[in-house]
């Protein structure tokens, strides 16, 4: 790692963790004094922290950190700096709440406008997930099956809003997965949500992701909370 991304990287978990609070002010002397790098360096790291939203400058004041309300959560490596902290959590809670507004409904559109081979799609996923042992693998699979049954939902919004949140969601899998590799009780939830889908019963899709979800957001948040330990 060259010295202008560890300062990146250094920096960025020392914000995302709340080591630096919003309002903080960034000392570019201290930060070369840190990791011995070149003023100029420091100062290509603060460009690229500036334009995830975590820094700003201000003339006569000088560089701080921004309000955690302009970062953009959802920049991978925002993302991954916060992992371990009360902000990390936060986000996890917040993602909970959206992917319960947005999936049980993509789910009942699933079931209603659903095509043959959109199932082959998710009982593939399905069939991974339930093959994987390793944290990333099982994370990848049920990514795959969340956004195969948004695209069976054949609205072109909530597929690109899956997208949108791919990065947040994989953190959240990455969390969930690390002590809970391959939880029976939620594989047979997933095959409850496909067969509802298969069925096409949009009653009970719609019930099968809520129910789904809300194990997952208990199962993230408590790794999530052992993380922090």
């Amino acid at each position: 790692m060259g010295l202008h991304r560890e300062v990146v990287e250094g920096l960025g978990r020392r914000i995302g963790r709340g080591d630096l609070r919003p309002g903080d002010l960034v000392d570019i002397n201290e930060l070369q004094g840190r990791y011995g790098a070149s003023r100029t360096a420091v100062r290509e790291a603060i460009k690229v922290l500036s334009a995830k939203g975590l820094l700003a400058a201000r003339p006569h004041f000088g560089t701080y950190v921004r309000p955690r309300a302009d970062w953009n959560v959802l920049d991978r490596d925002v993302l991954h700096w916060q992992d371990g902290s009360a902000s990390n959590l936060r986000l996890l809670r917040n993602l909970d709440e959206v992917r319960r507004i947005v999936e049980p409904q993509g789910a009942r559109l699933a079931a209603r406008r659903r095509v043959r081979a959109e199932l082959r799609t998710m009982k593939l996923a399905l069939q991974d997930l339930e093959r994987a042992d390793q944290p990333a693998e099982l994370a990848a699979a049920d990514l795959r099956f969340h956004r195969a049954v948004l695209a069976a939902s054949h609205n072109d919004l909530l597929e690109q809003l899956g997208a949108v949140l791919q990065p947040a969601l994989l953190l959240r899998d990455l969390v969930a997965f690390r002590s809970d590799h391959g939880d029976p009780d939620s594989m047979l939830q997933h095959g409850a949500v496909l067969a509802a889908v298969e069925a096409q019963d949009p009653e009970a899709a719609e019930q099968r992701m809520h129910d789904l979800l809300r194990k997952a957001a208990r199962d993230a948040e408590r790794a999530a909370r052992r993380g922090r330990r």
